[in-house]
């Protein structure tokens, strides 16, 4: 994902998550601390989607999120990446 892409993804997040602490993890945050770099030499995997945490955690905020900025959605068809809203317990999971 090109970092243009990812700023847009986390606006329509943020809209749709108002009152939210939202939390972007996985190799697309790399784009946010190294926005000039190389994806292959920051680490970071060029995908489509963007992984997110929101705070307080609530199934039915997540739902509605991937309803709306997920995969197979109407944002992801129209313009080409998504998001992928995460489970919050699963920072805790101990792996």
């Amino acid at each position: 994902m090109e970092l243009q892409a990812l700023t847009n993804l986390v606006s329509a997040v943020c809209a749709a998550a108002k009152g939210r602490r939202i939390i972007l993890f996985g190799s697309s945050s790399l784009f946010a601390s190294f926005p000039d770099g190389d994806p292959v030499e920051i680490g970071a995997a060029v995908t489509i989607d963007a992984d997110f945490f929101i705070e307080p955690d609530d199934f039915d905020v997540r739902a509605a999120l991937g309803a709306e900025l997920g995969e197979d959605n109407a944002y992801h068809l129209t313009h080409g990446y998504y998001g992928d809203f995460v489970d919050l317990r699963l920072a805790n999971a101990g792996f």
